[in-house]
């Protein structure tokens, strides 16, 4: 494996599971009462901030931050940017390096999300979340020293003038930071069949929508622009025995969700968007959804794997890009 300076380009992290599991229990579901359907960006978002498991244990993930603390070699006195930061949840994992004056700000076009993290999240004046779009940033050129972003540059249909206005408000030098959830590499396991066939058909059709699920759209621009990064690895790994008291906890959270009918059926608006291009009728993807979240059907399947290890993995990709002078970009 390479290694940098002081610390390792490739980095696992073991977790027991139980430790998010409580945490999401005592969490509120985000509701977005309005789904753009013709933008395809508040899709995602709203997908992604839904989740507040995996919402919350990324904002505290300690290990995910001294990785990227050793990543940036910030002072802490920095002007920091978080394009696309629905909740806040990156703001929130880098607040406590930005301590010695420094200031996070998050912009999102979706104000709801941005007014849920003002009010749960964000700690003003430190850390604040405004309604903003990357297309146009409302701050001047050369206004903060670190711009952040975790999936945005991804799913932009309009990568080029995204990347043009990061650099616009980037001082020199300055640093752009990207985390990419590689879903290619995603892992759970045990995993009924179905789920998993599910879950590759979904990044399939994201694929076929032009979402960059691969980075692959990203680099190549980066490159063309003659941008240099240097991408690094960092695995969450998370692993447990399923007892009894692990399906009964997983079974309350799949209820939270199957019992709420308006959550699921933005669950199967969301998936079918996709999956509809590589054959999925609507009907299907319906069928899909409510079985992913029956309770009954997967706690039955966990009962048969009692005693077994559950892991998951979710493995990212963090581009770093430093810009010292005009001349490169």
């Amino acid at each position: 494996m390479q290694k940098g300076p002081n610390f390792s380009l490739g980095y696992r992290q073991h977790v027991d599971i139980y430790g998010w599991v409580r945490l999401a229990r005592s969490s509120q579901i985000v509701h977005v009462n309005e789904m753009h359907s013709n933008d395809l960006e508040y899709q995602i978002k709203y997908f992604l901030e839904i989740d507040k498991i995996g919402r919350i244990q990324f904002a505290n993930n300690t290990y995910l931050r001294a990785f990227i603390r050793k990543i940036l070699s910030a002072r802490g006195n920095e002007r920091l940017l978080d394009l696309g930061c629905g909740i806040g949840t990156v703001g929130k994992l880098l607040s406590p390096l930005f301590k010695n004056g420094g200031e996070i700000v998050g912009i999102d076009l979706n104000h709801e999300l941005v007014e849920y993290g003002n009010d749960h999240w964000a700690r003003p004046p430190h850390i604040r979340l405004e309604v903003g779009d990357a297309n146009n940033i409302p701050y001047p050129e050369r206004y903060f020293q670190i711009v952040t972003s975790m999936g945005l540059y991804e799913n932009v249909a309009n990568l080029d003038r995204v990347l043009s206005e990061t650099l616009r408000v980037l001082t020199r030098p300055g640093k752009i930071l990207s985390i990419h959830i590689d879903m290619d590499r995603f892992i759970v396991t045990p995993c009924p069949e179905f789920n998993r066939r599910c879950y590759k058909d979904f990044v399939r059709g994201m694929q076929v929508v032009g979402i960059d699920v691969d980075a692959k759209r990203f680099i190549t621009t980066c490159k063309r622009r003659n941008l240099i990064f240097k991408e690094f690895q960092f695995v969450m790994e998370y692993k447990t025995q399923i007892t009894d008291n692990f399906i009964k906890i997983m079974k309350e959270m799949m209820q939270s969700y199957y019992q709420n009918k308006k959550i699921m059926q933005k669950f199967v608006e969301f998936h079918f968007q996709f999956m509809r291009w590589i054959g999925w009728s609507y009907s299907e993807v319906w069928d899909a959804v409510h079985y992913l979240y029956s309770h009954s059907d997967q706690v039955a399947f966990l009962i048969k794997h009692k005693g077994e290890i559950y892991y998951r993995k979710t493995p990212m990709r963090i581009f770093l890009i430093q810009i010292f002078e005009e001349s490169q970009i």
